[in-house]
């Protein structure tokens, strides 16, 4: 027995193969390429690529990531030259090996992730095996003895190399984005005197899930006093970042995925936007970052809630984000649901000098908050507004992960989507009482909608059969002492914005005046039975193009009634990104 062991030692411990020269360099190579690879170029990757989804810049994300690798490469290091012998080779292979497989996971076997707006990646049971035994194969294969040297040497510095270069690429290649400007909660909680224009875009909203309320918990709507309730609506587009910059400036967005000069310019030649701001005493946009050219809406004057604000960053939330990406970019498809993680799982590091002043909508976490100061502060007057105000909130909504609850409080593990849905009309109900409260309520003219339906991208058929976006409207002049209604009219997003003009005493029978180039009308004069053509544009990820942000935006059009898939018809028209080459 003590010879057996003897044995195993001398044979683990024998360092008569490696020089200190020798393991120090192949050591170095081996770790760095583990570290550079994993938990310094995947958050990298993940940064660029999701760019527009996060609220701070790469120069305050790039060094703390790049410090935890240094940190972590000199404790790998320091451990290993303390090995001797076989086990020292053992483990430069199983930290190669792991390299190795991590890089053929990320490169070639996740195939396309989702964004991260918190929705979950799925595989079925065969593809989960067949990515272990590739993971087990790379394993045994860096085992052999003819394979061993010459990978470990060259390996390493061939994955590095090939990861740098595309680093480079990205950095110098990716557009930038600033946050000079941010998008505060200035006058949230405050109106106007009278001439109350207010916006309620609650994200992925569909009409399915008003008709479900409206069966099985009916006192949830019918508390809308003067509101009328449009099941038959169109939307315009099937994503946030197409609809938001669309419902905030009236410009259509061409571009799959807008860019901030694109943004910029519309806010510029927005004259619908203009004339909101002459009209009313305070705009107000909140909506998220990566949806409103901030710098654009504060240089002209257009959100006076768009406004400087010092932000730092805690470093530590960082590095916590960076490592879940890592795992959850190289974990076999076994184990990535352990590691899921969004775009607010980066963003939380960001911190304001006043954490309450800097809206936020990527959980419902902030919508539980802005209902808890509801109830603890309310709405307030501010007599300063003459000619009323304009708000737009935009809300988590019924969006995945659900986490409010039907009583409006966040819950950190997910609950029924209706149950989400039902707690967002209860924080509506908390701030149309404050507005009753404070008197405003029956002259305010209130919209509810959102940005687009429970809709996602179907190769097979371009349009999903639930592709509806709430909309409930209350004009000025009904109030507390009006029911509930609901009307079939054929209704549409772009009624919203000659209601708005008309609200504000503006003129609506020419809309190219406000720089509108389609057809609306006032959704108080929409009338059931009424016929007419109403678009859609459904993104689409065209077959011949790898980037998945280069996607055609596919026109649809009815004449019928908008929750029947089978009215909608494919007009032809194919719009494509920018990015392309392509055009109509």
């Amino acid at each position: 027995m003590l010879s057996a062991v003897k044995k195993v030692f001398g044979f683990l411990f024998n360092d008569k193969t490696h020089s200190i020269g020798k393991k120090l360099i192949l050591a170095s190579i081996v770790n760095l390429t583990f570290i550079f690879s994993v938990f310094v170029f995947i958050p990298y990757e993940t940064f660029f690529g999701n760019i527009k989804e996060f609220s701070f810049t790469f120069s305050e994300f790039w060094w703390p990531v790049a410090l935890f690798g240094a940190v972590m490469f000199a404790v790998m290091l320091l451990i290993e030259m303390l090995l001797k012998g076989k086990l020292f080779s053992i483990v430069i292979s199983l930290v190669f090996g792991g390299t190795l497989a991590c890089y053929v996971q990320s490169m070639f076997l996740n195939g396309m992730m989702k964004s991260l707006d918190g929705s979950s990646d799925s595989w079925s049971a065969s593809q989960k095996i067949i990515n272990l035994i590739i993971w087990i194969v790379i394993a045994l294969t860096l085992f052999t003895k003819t394979l061993w040297s010459t990978v470990c040497k060259f390996g390493s510095a061939l994955v590095a190399g090939m990861q740098i270069v595309a680093l480079i690429s990205m950095v110098l290649t990716t557009p930038q984005v600033t946050f000079n400007n941010r998008i505060t909660t200035d006058g949230m909680y405050e109106v106007a005197k009278k001439d109350n224009v207010i916006i309620f875009v609650l994200d992925r909203f569909d009409q399915k899930h008003v008709d479900t309320i409206l069966k099985d918990n009916p006192e949830i709507l019918n508390k809308l006093n003067g509101f009328t309730y449009f099941p038959n609506t169109s939307g315009s587009y099937i994503f946030t970042h197409n609809t938001m910059p669309f419902f905030l400036t009236g410009i259509e967005m061409a571009d799959f995925y807008p860019t901030e000069e694109t943004k910029s310019e519309a806010i510029k030649n927005s004259k619908y936007l203009d004339f909101i701001k002459d009209k009313t005493g305070h705009i107000g946009l909140y909506t998220s970052e990566a949806v409103l050219n901030t710098d654009a809406a504060a240089s002209n004057g257009i959100a006076d809630n768009v406004k400087p604000l010092p932000t730092t960053t805690d470093k530590k939330v960082f590095i916590k984000a960076a490592i879940k990406a890592s795992l959850y970019r190289i974990a076999p498809f076994a184990f990535k649901y352990r590691f899921e993680y969004t775009s607010d799982n980066f963003n939380a590091a960001v911190l304001s000098a006043d954490e309450s002043a800097l809206f936020n909508n990527g959980s419902h976490y902030y919508d539980a908050m802005f209902f808890e100061q509801l109830k603890a502060t309310g709405l307030t007057v501010n007599n300063s507004y003459n000619g009323g105000c304009f708000r737009l909130i935009h809300t988590m909504g019924a969006h995945y992960p659900f986490e409010l609850t039907e009583n409006g409080e966040f819950t950190s593990t997910e609950t029924e989507q209706i149950k989400t849905c039902i707690g967002e009309f209860k924080i509506l109900h908390k701030y149309f009482e404050e507005l009753q409260r404070l008197g405003v309520y029956d002259d305010a003219t209130i919209i509810i909608t959102s940005d687009h339906g429970d809709t996602t991208i179907n190769t097979e058929e371009y349009l999903s059969p639930e592709h509806c976006p709430i909309l409930l409207y209350k004009p000025a002049g009904k109030g507390i002492n009006d029911g509930f209604e609901t009307s079939l009219a054929p209704a549409s997003h772009m009624d919203i914005f000659p209601t708005v003009i008309k609200a504000l005493g503006g003129e609506i029978n020419d809309l190219s005046e406000y720089n509108l180039s389609f057809d609306g009308m006032p959704i108080d004069e929409l009338k059931e039975n009424t016929q007419r053509t109403r678009y859609f544009y459904v993104g689409l990820q065209d077959p011949e193009i790898t980037d998945r942000q280069s996607c055609i935006n596919v026109e649809f059009e009815t004449k019928g009634d908008a929750r029947n898939r089978d009215d909608w018809k494919e007009t032809g028209r194919r719009v494509y990104t920018t990015n392309t080459n392509h055009g109509f």
